[in-house]
């Protein structure tokens, strides 16, 4: 059976008091962050536009479990168009805490989730043609009339092998 505890604060800045805690376990909270928590973990072109926290905490001996999953919404640019594009994301975390210590900071082990869960790539869609890389042209919007060289990455070494036969020739 859960406790409910309505006179709990929750931290704002999610640095928890252990003692305190320890008093209340097992609790289950929800907390809208702050974005500017944020902007020194994630990269420039990366702006949260909203994050939630769902905490859950248990005492196991002299152990706390902290776990939760961390909700929002990001706003960044498709890595081949450039267009602005605003995505959901949703994470898990889990850590396994002492009751020694006088605090748990459970901001940090949210900044550590996001910080990992960034993806390297973003698209607007799966489907995305790019911009052309000879004049700048959004191709999913209108085809270019570029000319698409289809060479070997290996063709500067046949230029290079055919002039060094001919030199010992």
């Amino acid at each position: 059976m859960t406790k409910k505890y309505y006179d709990f604060e929750i931290p704002k800045n999610l640095i928890f008091n252990t003692r305190e805690l320890i008093d209340v376990l097992p609790l289950k909270c929800s907390v809208k962050l702050d974005v500017k928590n944020f902007e020194n973990i994630l990269s420039k072109t990366l702006k949260l536009k909203e994050t939630i926290v769902k905490l859950n905490f248990t005492g196991v001996g002299k152990e706390i479990l902290a776990g939760g999953i961390i909700e929002g919404k990001i706003s960044t640019q498709c890595s081949r168009c450039l267009k602005e594009i605003e995505s959901e994301f949703s994470e898990e975390f889990y850590e396994t805490l002492s009751t020694t210590a006088k605090e748990i900071d459970i901001m940090n082990i949210i900044q550590q989730t996001l910080a990992l869960a960034n993806e390297i790539q973003y698209l607007c869609s799966s489907e995305c043609k790019g911009l052309c890389f000879i004049c700048g042209e959004n191709q999913n919007i209108k085809k270019c009339k570029c000319e698409e060289k289809k060479q070997s990455p290996f063709a500067v070494l046949k230029d290079k092998f055919d002039k060094k036969n001919k030199k010992e020739k």
